[in-house]
């Protein structure tokens, strides 16, 4: 085995563990090593509602799990993918950095500054990236796409049905890529949701624009209720709108989307979530003397990576998502702030169980999950201390 590895637990159904388990019923599945990917080590990887989506150091894109619209990139003619399968066609020549999977698309970036997109329609590539635009980060949500190029330009295009793209005109789907003006700060980080979309820049202001139900974008529900310019709904927010996340000493330098919450990561090592995952309030949690290095929500639960590589765990537990079947080991973290009183008290986290693994990065899909981890020797019991 070389370098990093990956590790995928939760239901098993539709192959989105890529351990060849059955289509139909699933079952949970405790944390297992992704046997067949342990020749090259893992640089990325991206779960959705039960998709799986890998690259490795040698370029390679690797996808499992369901096939919806054909998001797997490897055509419809299968409904599944029970392991992982190598994406070839137009990307057998290109070094794929970076991969996102949506619940009915899936986005790749190359090396190259290309862009590639699958679900609903063949695996192709997508002007102008590549030589007029040089993308440098992607993302999609259920099938909406987001582009960040090396310009600091945001790009964006799919479906607007809750004005996820941030594009002034009223469409119901955009074919084509157009640049989403983001008026203070230098973008730097993209992240989508299902309907939802964010951007981070460089000086540390967040910008949220899509659906905003269960206050997924850190939106007070008293803003919600008066129609502001540029918003077409109560629940919407048309135009990319600067998101305040009362975060006086820190700046966010990451954001990550889920199904109906967002995450954001602070650079003093701080997380913010909110939505139906924060049961609708704006939570700031902190994990002292440890900090966050990356966060992921899902559907229903969430992870986090601490900077001595532990992974996190907290939310729903069913199907194993968290690790566990019953018990296994818990750290409280506390609550820094909230928005209103349902959250004072501390949360419990479980520990993924690794081995002597220590945890890069983590991916929350709506029922699995995902880490890629480096095969080291750590005692878990006490690395929280």
């Amino acid at each position: 085995m070389k370098g990093k590895r990956l590790w995928t637990f939760g239901l098993s159904s539709s192959g989105r563990l890529g351990h060849r388990f059955a289509k139909d019923k699933g079952c949970g599945e405790l944390p297992a090593v992704l046997k067949t990917l342990e020749e090259v080590s893992i640089n990325c990887v991206s779960c959705s509602s039960s998709q799986t989506g890998v690259t490795n150091a040698s370029g390679h894109v690797y996808m499992f799990g369901g096939n919806n619209t054909g998001c797997l990139g490897l055509g419809t003619g299968v409904s599944f993918a029970g392991v992982p399968t190598r994406v070839e066609g137009p990307l057998l020549r290109e070094f794929v950095d970076q991969v996102s999977c949506g619940e009915a698309c899936t986005i790749f970036r190359t090396s190259s500054g290309k862009i590639f997109t699958a679900g609903g329609c063949d695996l192709a590539p997508v002007q102008p990236f590549g030589k007029k635009e040089f993308a440098i980060d992607a993302c999609c949500g259920y099938n909406h796409f987001l582009v960040l190029t090396e310009r600091k330009q945001v790009w964006s295009w799919g479906g607007d049905n809750y004005k996820q793209l941030g594009r002034t005109n009223s469409h119901r789907t955009y074919s084509e890529p157009g640049i989403v003006e983001i008026t203070m700060g230098e973008p730097s980080v993209v992240a989508c949701g299902s309907y939802h979309s964010l951007v981070v820049t460089k000086e540390g202001h967040t910008y949220g624009f899509g659906c905003s139900m269960d206050n997924r974008m850190g939106i007070p529900p008293e803003t919600m209720r008066v129609r502001m310019p540029g918003h077409r709904y109560n629940d919407t927010w048309e135009l990319p709108t600067l998101i305040h996340l009362n975060v006086d000493h820190a700046r966010v330098i990451y954001a990550c989307g889920g199904r109906k919450s967002s995450g954001f990561l602070l650079d003093n090592g701080q997380v913010v979530l909110c939505g139906a995952i924060a049961s609708k309030d704006v939570v700031m949690l902190d994990f002292a003397p440890r900090r966050v290095v990356h966060v992921s929500v899902g559907l229903s639960h969430f992870g986090v990576v601490l900077d001595n590589g532990l992974a996190l765990l907290c939310g729903d537990s069913s199907d194993c998502r968290l690790g566990f079947e019953h018990g296994g080991q818990c750290v409280n973290v506390p609550v820094v702030s909230t928005t209103t009183e349902r959250n004072t008290g501390p949360w419990s986290f479980h520990v993924a169980p690794l081995c002597t693994d220590t945890a890069i990065f983590v991916q929350c899909g709506y029922h699995h999950t995902a880490v890629v981890a480096h095969h080291t020797a750590v005692e878990a019991t006490e690395a929280y201390h």
